[in-house]
C-alpha cells in the first residue's frame, strides 16, 4: 500500500487535517476566522452532515484529505440530499502515488452505498479536475462566469500584478466602455417599492418566501431558515453581510455578500442573490445596495460567480459588472 492506509474521519483528525490544508493551500481558510472552529462549522457542524470525510495517514500523520459539503437540493419537484466536493489535499512528497483516486473512491463509496446519495457536483477553475469531468460519461458540465467590478484598476493591478499590466488597463477599460454603452440599450428597470436592510436573523417569513420562489426554479439549492442561518449567520463561516428586500410585510428576496479582510486589500464577493425569476427589479435593487456596504468597507474589487446564461449575467452587467 504504498507505506500508507486510508480510513474515515476519527474525532481527533481535525487538527492533523487542517495541518495538511495549511500545507496544500499555504492559506486555510482564506478568510478571518480560527481553522479549527471553521472547519468544524463547515462539516461536522453542518446540519446536514454525513460523515464521507476520508483521510491517508503514514504512521500518525494525515497525508491526504477529502471532504464534501452536505446540503439539500430541490432537483425538479423533488428535495434530495446532495453534496459539493471540498478541500480535496494530498501531501506534496506524496502526490502521485494515487493517494488523491483512493481517497475519492472512498469518499463516493460513503456518499452513494453508506449514506445512499444519487447526487453531487463540483465547481474548479483546475484545467486536470474539468479534463477529468467532461471524459465521465454521466457527467454534466456548465461553464461559471466570473464576473467582476474594479473601482480603481491602477491601483488593482498594483497591488495584484499581472503580466502586461498596461494592455489589462486598457482591456478593462474598454470592456467597461462597452458595457456602459450596451446598458444605454437595456430596457430601464421600474423602481420597485421595497425596503431593503441587513438582518442578524431571520425568522419564518423567510420559508414562506423560500416555499413560493422555489417553485420556479428547477435546479436550486434548499435556501430555508435553517440553511441560511447556517451558511451566513453563524459567525464561525466568516462575515456575511445579508441584505433582505420587503414589499409591505413580505420577503421578496435577499443577497448575501462578503468582505475578506484576511489581506491588507480586502475583496469583496457577491455570495448569493436571489428573488423571483421575473423580479430583476428586486435583484437590481438588492446589488445597488450591497455596492453600498462594499464602498464603506474601501473595497476595490468585487467578483460574482454566475452560470454562463443565468438571468443575473444582466443584473451584474447592470450594475457595471464585467465577465472576466
Amino acid at each position: 500500500m504504498n507505506g500508507y492506509y486510508t480510513r474515515y474521519y476519527e474525532p481527533g483528525d481535525e487538527k492533523g487535517i487542517i495541518k495538511l490544508l495549511k500545507k496544500s493551500f499555504k492559506i486555510w481558510p482564506n478568510i478571518d476566522v480560527e481553522p479549527l472552529s471553521h472547519w468544524f462549522w463547515k462539516y461536522t457542524e453542518n446540519p446536514y452532515w454525513k460523515n464521507d470525510v476520508v483521510v491517508a495517514l503514514k504512521g500518525e500523520n494525515i497525508i491526504g484529505c477529502k471532504h464534501s459539503v452536505y446540503f439539500n437540493l430541490k432537483l425538479g419537484e423533488k428535495v434530495i440530499e446532495c453534496s459539493l466536493g471540498s478541500d480535496l489535499a494530498v501531501h506534496p512528497d506524496w502526490r502521485r502515488k494515487g493517494i488523491s483516486k483512493k481517497i475519492r473512491e472512498m469518499s463516493t463509496f460513503a456518499r452513494t452505498q453508506i449514506h445512499s446519495q444519487d447526487f453531487s457536483f463540483y465547481v474548479s477553475s483546475n484545467p486536470l479536475m474539468i479534463s477529468d469531468f467532461k471524459s465521465r460519461s454521466d457527467t454534466l458540465t456548465h461553464d461559471v462566469k466570473v464576473f467582476v467590478k474594479i473601482e480603481d484598476v491602477g491601483l488593482q493591478l498594483k497591488l495584484m500584478p499581472m503580466q502586461y499590466p498596461s494592455l489589462n488597463k486598457i482591456g478593462y477599460k474598454t470592456l467597461v466602455y462597452l458595457n456602459n454603452f450596451g446598458n444605454l440599450f437595456r430596457k430601464k428597470l421600474a423602481k420597485p417599492v421595497v425596503k431593503i436592510a441587513s438582518a442578524n436573523t431571520l425568522d419564518e417569513r423567510m420559508n414562506i418566501f423560500w416555499d413560493k420562489v422555489s417553485k420556479k426554479y428547477d435546479f436550486i439549492v434548499v435556501r430555508d431558515v435553517k440553511y441560511l442561518h447556517w451558511r451566513y449567520l453563524d459567525p464561525r463561516a466568516g462575515k456575511f453581510i445579508i441584505l433582505v428586500a420587503e414589499e409591505k410585510t413580505s420577503i421578496s428576496g435577499y443577497i448575501a455578500i462578503h468582505v475578506n479582510t484576511k489581506s491588507e486589500y480586502p475583496i469583496g464577493y457577491v455570495v448569493d442573490l436571489l428573488t423571483y425569476p421575473n423580479r430583476s427589479d428586486i435583484g437590481y435593487e438588492l446589488l445597488k445596495e450591497a455596492l453600498k456596504y462594499f464602498k464603506k468597507y474601501n473595497v476595490n474589487i468585487i467578483t460574482s460567480l454566475v452560470i454562463k446564461g443565468h438571468p443575473y449575467e444582466k443584473i451584474l452587467r447592470r450594475a457595471g459588472f464585467i465577465d472576466s
